[in-house]
């Protein structure tokens, strides 16, 4: 297991289990490490196809679009 994917099962865990003030602060922290693990990503291998953040958009788009079930 390498070190991103300890980081991203940490920041899960604490959005399953945050309390509801400090959820804002968490979603930026797991916003903002999606984003670096798909710039690093893209830098790797040069695909601009990231799997968790293409689910992320697609669940955006879904709730945009008002279809969201959660």
């Amino acid at each position: 297991m390498d070190i991103d994917s300890k980081i991203n099962t940490k920041i899960v865990w604490l959005l399953r289990n945050c309390d509801l003030k400090d959820r804002k602060e968490v979603n930026k922290i797991w916003e903002d490490d999606l984003l670096r693990l798909y710039l690093q990503e893209v830098i790797h291998t040069g695909n601009t196809y990231y799997e968790p953040h293409q689910q992320e958009l697609y669940k955006a788009f879904q709730h945009a679009e008002g279809n969201f079930e959660p």
